[in-house]
């Protein structure tokens, strides 16, 4: 059995939550059905919440510590509809590579592969209300794509 209770520290638990402050730590000095009987009202054949779990959770309760959602970064409203796309470029220069003999061979050259890769924002099906729905970082409709090299990847290939 799992438990835990999520409440800030100027937080009371909600009035319908049943619990008991002191909680057995275990049920070798008193039976189980005993200590549902003495606490009176839970019913363990039809009732739906689990007052024991409910007592550790408030017994063992620690306070969350944090401080709010952190800064961060969203799609400005501008590129709504645009993909974002970033090239990653891997470079091998000639002194790196061992098999060639000689400086002046026609293979001493920099080697370069690039690969440039698309994110952009698409629901799977329509949204249930009919509106649009604005891309952000807190919804999981993003997908990726291989995308062609741009005129500003290009021109960085072969560049040492």
């Amino acid at each position: 059995m799992g438990w835990g209770i999520a409440l800030d520290g100027a937080s009371s638990p909600p009035a319908s939550l049943r619990y008991a402050d002191a909680p057995p730590a275990d049920f070798s000095q008193q039976d189980f059905w005993r200590w549902v009987q003495a606490f009176a009202g839970w019913d363990l054949v039809a009732g739906t919440g689990n007052p024991l779990a409910n007592s550790y959770g408030m017994a063992q309760g620690r306070l969350a510590v944090g401080s709010g959602l952190p800064a961060y970064h969203d799609v400005a409203r501008s590129r709504q509809g645009l993909p974002l796309r970033f090239t990653v470029q891997a470079r091998l220069a000639p002194k790196d590579r061992t098999e060639i003999a000689h400086p002046g061979s026609p293979y001493a050259r920099t080697i370069v592969a690039s690969s440039t890769a698309q994110t952009y924002f698409v629901r799977p099906s329509p949204s249930l209300d009919g509106r649009d729905e604005l891309a952000t970082l807190f919804r999981p409709y993003w997908q990726a794509r291989l995308a062609a090299a741009g005129p500003v990847e290009e021109g960085q290939e072969g560049r040492p």
